[in-house]
């Protein structure tokens, strides 16, 4: 089962990455969003809701924070003057890593906090250049607002001043380690996943 949502996971994952180049980009990711309430529901995570709130909240903090640095060369849907991009992609992209990391927890939780972070930051940094990068010159998804400050070496993406670019790698580890201090567990989910194959077995038996 669990391998069976980890291949799932990607798959959705991957196919709203790749929307934002066919697609108008902030609205794939309100629909990501939307959809992610709904996915976790079908598939019995409703436990992840407090991950997906913590996210939520932290991307809605930096997005009023960091509203005048936002001005992309395509019109996004903007409410008191926060733009919904930035918004929901970071409470989606924060919300998906930890989604992917879900399915290694419980092989890493006894090794601690350390490690897990560094799990943790294994997927969610990498997935962060790799989003910047496809989204910057692949899809022409452009921050017009700070094009004048260097982008990254090598990958010439996260064109922002620096501060910016520290919030964005930093904010997964803040996520990280207050969803540890809160102490959000997978148990309730894993109890309905059993509780899903319990009943897959019954109707297999005809019970």
């Amino acid at each position: 089962m669990s391998r069976s949502f980890l291949l799932i996971d990607i798959l959705i994952v991957s196919i709203a990455i790749f929307s934002l180049g066919v697609f108008r980009p902030d609205v794939v990711v309100i629909i990501a969003f939307a959809f992610t309430i709904l996915y976790l529901i079908i598939t019995h995570r409703s436990n992840l809701f407090e991950h997906l709130a913590v996210s939520t909240v932290l991307a809605l903090v930096w997005a009023v924070v960091g509203r005048h640095e936002y001005g992309y060369n395509q019109t996004f849907v903007a409410i008191g003057g926060v733009n919904l991009f930035p918004l929901f992609v970071g409470a989606t992209g924060l919300f998906a890593t930890y989604l992917l990391f879900s399915h290694q927890e419980l092989r890493h939780r006894a090794k601690g906090f350390q490690h897990q972070l560094f799990v943790f930051l294994a997927i969610y940094w990498p997935l962060l250049i790799f989003v910047e990068t496809i989204a910057y010159h692949v899809f022409n998804i452009r921050n017009v607002a700070a094009a004048e400050y260097p982008g990254l070496p090598i990958c010439d993406c996260m064109h922002a001043p620096p501060y910016m670019q520290a919030v964005y790698f930093l904010m997964g580890p803040l996520y990280f380690a207050i969803c540890w201090k809160l102490r959000l567990e997978r148990q309730t989910g894993l109890k309905s996943l059993g509780n899903l194959d319990s009943s897959k077995n019954l109707d297999s038996q005809g019970l």
